[in-house]
């Protein structure tokens, strides 16, 4: 488990040259990253979960506690509000667009 920076500081203290590809043949006792059994989790898609899952092939978790306030604020009566009128008012758009469509 490590829990410290980033991506790219993982796979150096992992021993992996930045030159080298993760198929690249490795010396005796080094880790091979590319087929490790590795959960890679982070907080940032395009900082490290793409790479991590591109590069290496691991599997990625993302940590995204905005989907949970997201979820909390779409459940307020004033984004409900909101949001039906919205929907009224494309279905509105919608029939005018038909009506002179039709003429």
């Amino acid at each position: 488990v490590y829990t410290e920076g980033c991506l790219r500081e993982l796979t150096r203290l992992m021993d992996l040259s930045q030159g080298s590809h993760p198929n690249a043949n490795l010396e005796d006792g080094a880790v091979n990253l590319a087929t490790s059994r590795v959960l890679y989790i982070g907080d940032s898609l395009f900082a490290d979960l793409v790479d991590a899952k591109r590069e290496f092939g691991w599997m990625t978790a993302a940590v995204t506690p905005e989907v949970g306030e997201e979820m909390e604020v779409q459940q307020e009566a004033d984004y409900i509000l909101v949001e039906r009128t919205i929907e009224f008012l494309l279905n509105a758009l919608r029939l005018v667009q038909a009506e002179l469509g039709a003429v």
